[in-house]
């Protein structure tokens, strides 16, 4: 029998038949380890029959199959094709499946909010976010004035530092004048 080890794991299947449940999904993957849970997700747009599915292991069985399966997932950024079977035991509804399986790099937490738990605090995020929007846009008015503000004072100095060039010029002017007749005396 294969050991547990304290890896958890949770892979991302695109496309799986729309029928198959959490169960169902603790039997294909048995001797992978113990799910957590599946988190089933619609497709975009959606498909009648199909539907992406997040498996979160809580634990993954330590064989070399494993081993290598987890390595090969999180090392090249790769797929695994599963392939299995699900039917009854006395061999009626066999039907073989194959899926793409791909290491989910972005697990969603587990959660013990309920739904209306989680809509609410969504609604707080919402008000909070928005609340906090219209702050940062008024901010940003209040410094784009201030910012017009400081280049018309800009440009009001330049013009006085062209004005104050412009008698220096006429001062020097004068001054050169007046020693160069002084000069001739």
């Amino acid at each position: 029998m294969s050991a547990i080890i304290e890896n958890e794991l949770s892979v991302f299947i695109p496309s799986v038949r729309r029928e198959l449940q959490e169960k169902d999904f603790a039997e294909m993957f048995c001797d992978w380890g113990i799910i957590d849970r599946v988190d089933f997700v619609e497709m975009t747009p959606p498909k009648s029959n199909w539907v992406k599915a997040f498996v979160h292991f809580e634990r993954i069985y330590e064989s070399d199959n494993m081993v290598f399966t987890v390595q090969y997932l999180e090392n090249n950024n790769a797929n695994v094709v599963y392939d299995y079977t699900m039917g009854g035991l006395d061999g009626t509804n066999i039907d073989n499946y194959s899926m793409n399986i791909y290491k989910n790099h972005c697990p969603v937490p587990k959660t013990t909010l309920n739904i209306h738990q989680l809509a609410t605090n969504l609604d707080i995020l919402k008000e909070t976010t928005e609340k906090s929007l219209e702050e940062a846009n008024q901010k940003i008015a209040e410094q784009e004035e201030k910012i017009q503000d400081l280049r018309q004072q800009l440009y009001e100095q330049e013009e006085k530092i062209q004005d104050l060039r412009q008698q220096l010029y006429e001062q020097d002017r004068i001054v050169r004048l007046l020693m160069s007749q002084k000069d001739f005396d």
